[in-house]
């Protein structure tokens, strides 16, 4: 800044106009900071949301794969017994003489 002493009539800027300039880029880098703090924090949100919404998918994928295993079982449970042998048409009858009540 000691060229600022000479003072604009030699074709460089006054102390005045180095301050002005210095406190504007100043007010730019902090600002660029702040954004960049901000869009950083926004894709860490993000990030968290993602994670979360895989880690329920997870889950609800792993609920499906045992409901299909269930259901396989009792598929296949069902394939092999006879319906006497499993005591199915006995709670039929009782299903069927409790709705009628």
């Amino acid at each position: 800044i000691k060229h600022c002493e000479n003072g604009p009539e030699n074709g460089k800027p006054s102390k005045e106009e180095v301050s002005a300039e210095d406190s504007i880029l100043g007010a730019a880098k902090c600002n660029e900071k702040n954004h960049c703090n901000a869009m950083e924090e926004r894709i860490n949100h993000l990030k968290g949301k993602l994670a979360s919404k895989n880690q329920a998918k997870a889950e609800h994928q792993s609920k499906i794969n045992t409901l299909r295993s269930n259901a396989s079982t009792l598929l296949k449970k069902g394939c092999n017994e006879s319906p006497s042998d499993s005591g199915f048409e006995k709670k039929k009858s009782q299903a069927f003489h409790h709705e009628k009540k």
